[in-house]
């Protein structure tokens, strides 16, 4: 608490600073239905990520970016890569996408959310709550909409940036673009490389994990006629990442994991303005992800490598989704509006299917419908239903309601019901696992999980503050867990056994002055994992407070960013069934930058420092979600949040 205070003083003492990352709601909103929105059209909290909010942070990915805000929290899995947790709930809770469209496929559990990399980002849009009833599965908490990078009408347009950052992170990317009359083209690419942080080996106690990681976007678009256009895109991932494992008990050996993977997002569609009120959107895409895992045997003593020829079930994962999706949104006129859709996905399975001998395959069906009722200026009204059909599992159906009163000009209330659903992963319907020693069991006959949210908020809009107060309540049902099925045998199965519930409050104060902007928040979440055994709810208290200043007469800004998460008691379930707690650690943020546009040059530089009081890991952690990775040795991991105290160099340049 003192450092966090600490940072806070030191800031304001040098300059005077600003604006939390992307806490201030652009006026641009497209996520949920056909047309661009504003923001106060969204009835549920939205948060967009600006692009200069993103330089600011010099976040590479989006988990990195993710935790500078209230109640997302980054997690370390070992060769899982990094899970983003929101309110308790953790990657299989968060809808992915990249101008609308899935980035995984449904049933991929696996979302590593540290490989999606944003340096080709113009916003990013989050609907903060349940939104299962227009996105279908896993939009139980969020769902973050990731804007591609759209420069302006000229005729030809180049960006171009590069990143730099110690220890030994190297980022660089540009971008073209060509726009005509009816034309527009555009060709992307960026190459990551972090070369590791080198902990003690024999220990393995750092995190250390290399990695190279190509991204290449392009896409093309026609004018039909005016306000409709044709288009077609595609986004492709390659990244390599070399991940460290603990040593091998009673022995002087290691085995560390070359992981290759390989992320595609082919899009292909039709979308615009039928008429004054009519907006409307059809696409075809193909979501592919291939991984591949090579293992080296490394002799601690001699440090000497050698590959393994053996493989476990999950060292090679070969997914693919076929989704076509139809959307028509009537804006409210006369002060009745809907939307409708249909939604189709096939998904395969291109290596257990072939290796058990099992039809792996998904195919779904979904009907969606909803009406937007504004009975007068000051109120309005929302509900949506969602109807599927699956070949492999049962889906409740899904509704949505929110509501919206004007009380005064200024002070606004918020009111919403939600019911979500997560549809089960590849490997809980056919037992893929990394524990080839573990008996673990699939089950075909699991039902999709069922949350409820309920949500409510007051604000109070003004010219320079905004104030906003929010409750909720989340109550996950029918939850699929992995179940001790015969202890002697050490044999496991998914069931659908577990409940879930998180409750808590928000407290939001922005500030948007000529010269200086200010973000505070404070959050004071609990989470109960197992509320049919133990009824408390276990609390985190989170503040945050980030400043940015524009230094009068000048192309100079000064910012810095502070986040302090408190210790907690969390509870987990041991292998043999039983209930344990653990205590996890608090952790500080505090990063400062500092940033100059050079005009004519078209240059923006800009320079911080990550971590000032040299936040490196919090010790005692274990890892809930994924409870039987191979991993955790005694259950007992220190998990990295960052790479300790950093500084970093980013220059951008358009022309």
């Amino acid at each position: 608490m003192i450092r966090f205070v600490m940072s806070i003083l030191v800031i304001l003492l040098a300059s005077g600073i600003s604006t939390a990352a992307g806490t201030k709601d652009s006026s641009q909103f497209s996520t949920g239905t056909p047309g661009v929105n504003k923001t106060s059209d969204i009835l549920k909290p939205v948060l967009v990520i600006t692009r200069d909010d993103i330089r600011r942070t010099n976040a590479s990915n989006l988990a990195e970016l993710l935790k500078y805000h209230l109640n997302f929290d980054v997690v370390y899995l070992g060769r899982n890569g990094y899970d983003a947790l929101y309110l308790g709930g953790d990657r299989k809770n968060l809808k992915v996408l990249m101008d609308g469209v899935p980035l995984f496929t449904n049933a991929h559990d696996r979302v590593d959310l540290s490989s999606i990399f944003i340096h080709n980002v113009d916003r990013i849009e989050i609907v903060k709550g349940s939104f299962s009833a227009l996105w279908g599965t896993d939009a139980v908490t969020l769902v973050i909409n990731i804007i591609s990078l759209n420069l302006n009408k000229d005729y030809t347009q180049i960006n171009a940036g590069l990143h730099v950052s110690d220890p030994g992170y190297h980022d660089a990317k540009a971008k073209f673009q060509l726009n005509t009359a009816r034309h527009r083209f555009n060709l992307f690419g960026s190459r990551s490389f972090f070369s590791g942080f080198q902990g003690i080996d024999s220990a393995r106690v750092m995190q250390w994990k290399p990695l190279v990681n190509y991204n290449f976007n392009t896409g093309y678009s026609y004018t039909l006629m005016k306000g409709i256009e044709a288009f077609a895109w595609m986004d492709n991932t390659f990244q390599k990442v070399l991940d460290r494992s603990y040593p091998i008990q009673n022995t002087t050996r290691a085995v560390d994991h070359e992981l290759n993977v390989n992320r595609g997002v082919y899009v292909a569609g039709i979308q615009g303005q039928l008429s004054k009120y009519h907006h409307f959107r059809f696409d075809q895409s193909i979501t592919t992800y291939h991984l591949k895992d090579l293992r080296i045997m490394k002799e601690l003593t001699t440090l000497e490598e050698r590959k393994e020829d053996f493989e476990n079930p999950s060292d090679s994962l070969n997914y693919r989704q076929f989704r076509t999706s139809m959307v028509l949104r009537k804006k409210p006129e006369n002060k009745v509006g809907y939307t409708t859709g249909l939604e189709f996905i096939h998904q395969v399975d291109k290596v257990v299917g072939v290796r058990e001998a099992i039809k792996s395959t998904i195919t779904e069906m979904s009907f969606f419908g909803g009406l937007e009722y504004r009975p007068d200026e000051r109120t309005e009204m929302d509900m949506t239903v969602r109807l599927s059909g699956s070949s492999k599992f049962r889906t409740p159906p899904i509704y949505d309601g929110n509501f919206k009163y004007q009380m005064t000009e200024d002070a606004f209330i918020y009111l919403s019901y939600s019911r979500s659903y997560r549809t089960p992963s590849w490997n809980e319907l056919f037992y893929i696992y990394d524990r080839p020693d573990i008996n673990i069991q699939g089950n075909l006959n699991l039902r999709s999980e069922a949350t409820n949210t309920f949500f409510g908020r007051f604000d109070i809009i003004g010219d320079h503050m905004d104030f906003r107060f929010s409750l909720f309540f989340l109550n996950t049902r029918n939850g699929i867990e992995l179940a001790l099925n015969d202890k002697e045998r050490n044999s496991y199965k998914f069931v659908n056994t577990r409940l879930f519930k998180s409750i808590g409050n928000i407290v939001e104060v922005n500030g948007d002055f000529r010269y200086t902007d200010f973000d505070f928040g404070i959050s004071n979440a609990g989470v109960n994992r197992f509320p049919d055994q133990v009824g408390n709810y276990n609390f985190t208290i989170e503040l945050i407070a980030n400043v940015q200043q524009e230094i009068p007469g000048t192309n100079l800004e000064i910012w810095v960013f502070n986040k302090l998460v408190t210790s907690r008691t969390d509870l987990i379930e041991n292998e043999d069934g039983t209930l344990e707690e653990q205590q996890l650690d608090g952790y500080t943020y505090s990063d400062a930058g500092v940033s100059y546009y050079f005009e004519r040059a078209h240059l923006n530089v800009s320079i911080g420092c990550k971590n000032i009081f040299n936040t490196q890991n919090t010790s005692g952690l274990y890892l809930p979600v994924e409870r039987l990775n191979d991993e955790q040795i005694d259950r007992r991991i220190p998990v990295a949040l960052d790479y300790g105290r950093r500084l970093w160099l980013s220059v951008l340049w358009e022309i």
